[in-house]
């Protein structure tokens, strides 16, 4: 059975962002990127946690850096986000064109978002190469990189080295799961 978002296209969808975002709590910390983070169990991982802050899911599945540089306002618009995590290239081709696109896709959320702390996760899966070339890219528009161990065997690995990211204020959902 095909999902009802996959007759969709991407431009559509983001637009559906764009709605939800004027009714969502502004300052709170925004996820864009594509089929890794669209699946990402955020909110299970949160459940029962103490948590000072929300974190809104704006990744789309099967979308590509180039496409996220045309509907990333739709995504992030009116959030005013604090925090924004960003991770493209697990189903793309890393070429020149790709580096490119991601680096004027950063250097975008980096000015329009300029109050917001940035970081770019290393995509799953990635070899070394990748990731340092994602990493210069992240430096050089002043945002943050988030490194992920290639040997995580799941996705609560990876929530758990992300969460410095988010962390702020008195204790966070961050903190108590650091000390599960």
């Amino acid at each position: 059975m095909l999902r009802r978002h996959n007759m969709e296209t991407i431009e559509e969808r983001a637009k559906k962002y764009k709605v939800l975002n004027k009714l969502a709590v502004k300052g709170e910390a925004v996820v864009f990127g594509s089929d890794y983070l669209s699946d990402f169990p955020f909110y299970t991982l949160m459940q029962k946690r103490v948590s000072d802050y929300a974190v809104y899911n704006r990744s789309l599945e099967n979308l590509t850096v180039k496409q996220a540089k045309s509907v990333v306002d739709d995504c992030l618009k009116y959030l005013a986000p604090s925090n924004i995590l960003i991770s493209f290239g697990e189903n793309e081709t890393a070429n020149e064109e790709f580096f490119q696109d991601y680096d004027e896709l950063i250097a975008k959320i980096c000015k329009d978002y300029a109050s917001a702390k940035v970081a770019v996760l290393q995509t799953v899966g990635s070899d070394d190469d990748f990731a340092a070339k994602v990493k210069e890219i992240a430096e050089k528009n002043g945002a943050m990189f988030i490194a992920v161990n290639p040997n995580a065997k799941d996705d609560m690995e990876v929530f758990a080295e992300m969460s410095s990211f988010f962390r702020r204020g008195k204790i966070s959902f961050w903190d108590a799961f650091a000390a599960r």
